[in-house]
């Protein structure tokens, strides 16, 4: 008997932050793919036999020229879509924002450096998840408590 199986889409978001504690966020240009357009942090499929920090160092580092350093994992997420679902799981890490960033320009755009309650809109699906989860209020929560000092 053979079985069909369809297994989700699991792939990796990175919130590169900076000393002050901003996070780099990119617009999405690659017209083929889902959310053209739309504002996300760098992330991207984890390839065969690689590790999530390995594919997280290796997305950021392809869509932004910039090394993610003291890293590790900050939450899971699932969106479940028409055509599939995916399964994110997104690392925080730091980089030095005085290094250059050096965009791909066939997936992206633009980038900004801000603050996590002020990520541009329109918003790529799975930020938009991602927003939504306990981690993240905390991580908004930190930055404003840091910026009041």
């Amino acid at each position: 008997m053979v079985y069909k199986v369809e297994t989700p889409f699991v792939g990796v978001a990175i919130i590169a932050r900076n000393k002050d504690g901003n996070v780099l966020v990119i617009k999405r240009a690659h017209k083929k793919a889902s959310g053209y357009g739309t504002w996300s942090i760098p992330g991207g499929w984890i390839d065969r036999k690689e590790s999530f920090i390995a594919a997280a160092k290796r997305e950021l580092f392809e869509e932004t020229g910039l090394t993610l350093k003291n890293c590790g994992l900050f939450t899971t997420t699932e969106d479940i879509r028409k055509e599939y679902n995916n399964i994110t799981i997104t690392v925080i890490g730091f980089v030095d924002s005085s290094d250059e960033v050096k965009l791909q320009k066939e997936e992206v755009s633009h980038y900004k450096w801000c603050t996590p309650k002020n990520i541009p809109k329109p918003h790529f699906l799975p930020i938009k998840t991602l927003m939504k989860t306990k981690e993240w209020k905390k991580l908004e929560y930190e930055n404003e408590t840091r910026s009041n000092r």
